[in-house]
């Protein structure tokens, strides 16, 4: 049985606002094209009759969009990429360079990575001091990308026409994984529990000549586990989430539909179809945000250790298992030890292990090593302890764990303490 998100509200409202009510943890926010504007905050409980109204953040033919470490949401806009925080004002206006956008992902040190199908690339959006730029790109053997997701170990991983494709943050191809048809074309990606892919296909081949939209192809580890959507009005999926609860929410481009499997069964328990001309591009979840701080030192190979006391914000996005930092301070404070720690966020795509009596009120996340080129190597070990709500979606309260980042020239280690809630 699928027990629905807990304070997430979906906008059926579709006339122009000046300013959008402000989202909050576990909103489910889509993009769509029709109207020229991104239909925020859908309120999901346990049907779609209980969805409530709210104002839409105004944008011109948004697509994909995915929360960021300081909590904005970013969405591809045209040929630019535009953030906007929490009451909908828009915060950042960033060309790419190149046309044809149709995925975006944040790195592990927060970077952003867009992808353009047109030019068959990736770019890599770097934010320090509070700036952004676009800093590099490199090419994807493929075509018809789409669809963009940074796997729990740290690694893109893209569509493209008859296969995904693995690559490291500077574009070294790791893998390629095979789908059922080389004429096959995903249409958008993500990573659940069990750090399993979701692939969802634009357009399906089958061996007896059949074509579809509906198909949602489940990886593990490159092996194909099983398939979901039969029997379903899915006619081109555009955008893949995961809930809280580990409830799958899908977007069909066609049929103009919200769509809803259970995480056990996989099984769709509801759907509910968007106003006539709205077709999705893009979906995200707002993460559950915290207040805290890192105590610890930093080392250096010929300066004694000096302490580290760094207030944090830490986002914990629900059901991808991705835990954000954000330094709001760490360029002041960071005394020089290494430049390449003025980066303002960490970004750990983690496992969530859980499991018998712990299950209602502790998830673990971490244990994950990331390595990034630039900036080091960075680990962290998280707890959650929270409680599951009245319509089953878990709730954090408190964080506590270790954090660490080594770079050539020092590093520091730290405990990890973020207790306040934001939202």
């Amino acid at each position: 049985m699928l027990r629905g998100l807990n304070g997430c509200a979906f906008v059926m409202t579709m006339a122009v606002a000046s300013q959008a009510e402000e989202f909050r943890a576990n909103d489910l926010l889509v993009s769509v094209s029709g109207f020229s504007q991104i239909v925020t905050r859908t309120r999901l409980a346990t049907t779609p009759e209980a969805a409530v109204g709210a104002n839409p953040i105004v944008a011109i033919q948004p697509g994909p969009l995915a929360f960021g470490p300081e909590g904005d949401l970013y969405a591809i806009v045209g040929d630019s990429v535009r953030a906007f925080d929490r009451s909908g004002n828009v915060t950042l206006d960033l060309g790419v360079g190149v046309t044809g956008l149709s995925g975006l992902a944040f790195g592990a040190g927060g970077e952003l990575f867009v992808v353009s199908s047109t030019h068959a690339s990736i770019t890599r959006i770097r934010s320090m001091a509070g700036q952004s730029s676009v800093e590099d790109s490199f090419a994807v053997p493929g075509d018809s990308l789409r669809g963009l997701a940074m796997g729990p170990q740290g690694t893109l991983f893209v569509g493209a026409r008859g296969r995904i494709i693995e690559l490291s943050t500077v574009g070294i191809v790791l893998r390629e994984t095979a789908l059922p048809d080389p004429e096959d074309l995903p249409g958008a990606l993500t990573f659940g529990r069990g750090g399993h892919l979701y692939v969802g296909m634009r357009v399906a081949h089958t061996w007896d000549g059949g074509v579809f939209g509906n198909r949602i192809y489940e990886y593990a580890d490159g092996l194909h586990v099983q398939t979901l959507g039969d029997n379903t009005q899915l006619d081109q999926v555009s955008a893949i989430a995961i809930g809280p609860d580990d409830a799958i929410y899908v977007t069909s481009w066609q049929s103009q539909r919200l769509h809803a499997f259970d995480p056990s069964t996989l099984e769709e328990v509801w759907t509910m179809g968007l106003p006539p001309g709205a077709f999705p591009t893009g979906l995200a979840i707002a993460p559950q945000r915290l207040e805290g701080k890192l105590v610890g030192s930093f080392t250096t190979a010929t300066t004694p250790a000096a302490k580290l006391a760094e207030r944090v914000i830490v986002s914990v996005t629900p059901g991808s298992h991705t835990v954000m930092i954000e330094f709001p301070d760490l360029a002041k404070s960071n005394q020089g030890f290494d430049d390449r720690f003025g980066q303002e966020a960490l970004v750990f795509h983690g496992y969530d292990a859980r499991g018998g009596a712990l299950a209602p009120k502790k998830r673990t996340y971490g244990g994950i090593e990331l390595g990034d080129v630039d900036a080091g190597t960075a680990t962290m070990s998280a707890q959650a302890a929270g409680k599951l709500d009245a319509v089953g979606a878990f709730r954090i309260k408190s964080i506590i764990g270790t954090i660490g980042r080594h770079g050539e020239a020092g590093g520091w280690h730290a405990t990890l303490k973020a207790a306040k809630r934001l939202n």
